[in-house]
């Protein structure tokens, strides 16, 4: 389990608005990092979003569950969302920016009509790695996240297991992300090459 104290330091040094990266190896290190994000989320009364796929929806759930999360009440007051890639990334058929843009924009209006405090959400990414056509479109995508929701009550979250992704996808993953979570600490990232828009 994550230590608590490292967790409540890195939730109280998020943002309005929002596009973190996190890397990691296996799924413990995922969990150790994710987890706390959305159980975190779910205290402060933001609606949560997590967008499965190399995990399976269960398995998301389980990870939640053994960190006393009751995660039955929180998809039945819909304040818990768990999704596919192929129900959001992918649910033209191919990746879309816009639409998925269009996507969270929604999800962001939905929440809080729904009387929520914001939206929170990660995504497992690895679903890129079988539509290597739209990569270029996807980071133009990345890149668009570190604005589009520029102090509105959104933190996103994307996870890159770096046992999938190639050296030169990473260096692309870093340069659209302007903070890090990286095993239990968040960075400033110097290698955004976008990160004066978003100060």
């Amino acid at each position: 389990m994550a230590n608590p104290t490292i967790v409540r330091d890195i939730e109280g040094r998020l943002r309005l608005g929002d596009h973190l990266c996190s890397f990691y190896e296996d799924r413990k290190q995922q969990f150790q990092i994710v987890i706390p994000f959305i159980k975190d989320g779910l205290r402060k009364r933001e609606k949560c979003l997590y967008v499965v796929d190399e995990n399976t929806a269960a398995e998301i759930s389980a990870g939640l569950l053994m960190h006393g999360i009751s995660v039955q009440h929180y998809l039945e007051r819909s304040q818990l969302s768990i999704v596919t890639s192929r129900e959001s990334y992918l649910r033209l058929g191919r990746f879309d920016a816009n639409a998925m843009i269009s996507f969270i924009s929604s999800a962001l209006e939905e929440a809080l009509g729904q009387g929520y405090s914001g939206l929170r959400g990660a995504g497992e990414m690895s679903w890129i790695l079988r539509d290597l056509d739209s990569l270029d479109d996807f980071f133009r995508y990345e890149e668009r996240l570190s604005t589009a929701f520029r102090r509105l009550p959104v933190k996103l979250l994307c996870q890159y297991n770096t046992k999938k992704f190639f050296g030169n996808i990473l260096m692309q993953v870093l340069k659209t992300h302007p903070r890090v979570l990286l095993g239990l600490d968040l960075y400033e990232n110097p290698f955004c090459e976008h990160l004066a828009k978003v100060d």
